[in-house]
């Protein structure tokens, strides 16, 4: 745990190419944002309890910074490694458009009809929205299932709530839980999810509203996924990551490595973080090798 020579003959070769390999500690994961306006068009590589692709909505914020690079030209695809646990969007390739929601505005809209996007009220389809522009976005719940990315420009995102996550908004679904019981708080989900129109949901989500005031975004909010790290999880995702890394990832193409510790938005708990930290520092610090 993981392979030292692996990753090190990874970064020798990299040395040898004279590849300048940026490894950076970020606090939040909207600090991205700026890393990435620097440098050329890329794909990212995003491991992550959240899919973080939220309609940017004229604010920056830790939900929605792809989506607006994207639309800046500066990431060209996404690729998510969730947890098996995170429900923001299934396994599978995701292919949309997203644009200027309505003139003289900078909010952003997409055409994917999902529950994500219709709590948000970010749907539109692509004859609604100004300046649309396509979206491939791959969501797998293993590295392992990565596609071989040729040609492509990189990088790597790993959000320690990847690893463990803490859900800052649980407290309003309790209260619904405590009411209504576990059974209709889970069956209201189910139903909510399998929605694939933006008219049924507009009538699924009014009668909810009707009859219980909040109930769509403390259900939205408080189903992210919540779960506390071992040492052995921790060990299996960063090995799983590392089989990808150094089997079919073109380091050449890399334009950098960023962890995102998640401490001030509460998705990644202080007891839980010491232990992440540990494990992500050794793993970045052997994919960095030598190179400075």
């Amino acid at each position: 745990f993981p392979s030292h020579d692996t990753c090190h003959e990874r970064a020798e070769t990299a040395v040898e190419t004279k590849m300048k390999l940026p490894v950076r500690e970020l606090k939040e994961h909207d600090e991205l944002f700026w890393w990435l306006l620097e440098g050329e068009p890329v794909a990212l590589i995003n491991l992550d309890a959240h899919s973080d692709m939220a309609m940017f909505d004229g604010s920056l914020g830790i939900g929605n910074f792809i989506s607006k690079l994207i639309q800046m030209g500066k990431v060209t695809e996404v690729f998510w490694v969730r947890d098996p646990r995170s429900i923001d969007f299934e396994d599978g390739v995701h292919e949309f458009d997203m644009g200027q929601m309505y003139s003289n505005s900078l909010a952003l809209a997409a055409s994917l009809p999902r529950p994500f996007y219709f709590v948000q009220q970010a749907y539109l389809t692509p004859d609604q929205m100004l300046s649309p522009r396509p979206v491939r976005m791959t969501v797998v719940s293993t590295p392992d299932r990565l596609p071989d990315l040729k040609d492509t420009p990189w990088v790597l995102s790993v959000d320690f709530d990847y690893f463990s996550c803490r859900n800052p908004n649980a407290g309003a679904l309790a209260g619904f839980v405590r009411i209504l019981g576990p059974d209709f708080i889970g069956d209201f989900y189910r139903r909510g999810k399998a929605i694939r129109t933006k008219n049924e949901w507009d009538a699924f989500a009014q009668t909810a509203e009707t009859n219980h005031p909040g109930i769509t975004q403390a259900v939205a909010g408080g189903l992210f996924p919540e779960y506390t790290a071992t040492r052995n999880e921790i060990q299996a995702k960063i090995l799983a990551a590392n089989r990808w890394l150094t089997g079919s990832a073109d380091f050449g193409l890399c334009r950098g490595l960023y962890s995102v510790e998640s401490l001030g938005s509460g998705f990644t708990g202080r007891e839980e973080h010491k232990l992440i930290l540990e494990y992500v520092k050794l793993w970045f610090s052997f994919l960095k090798g030598a190179v400075k």
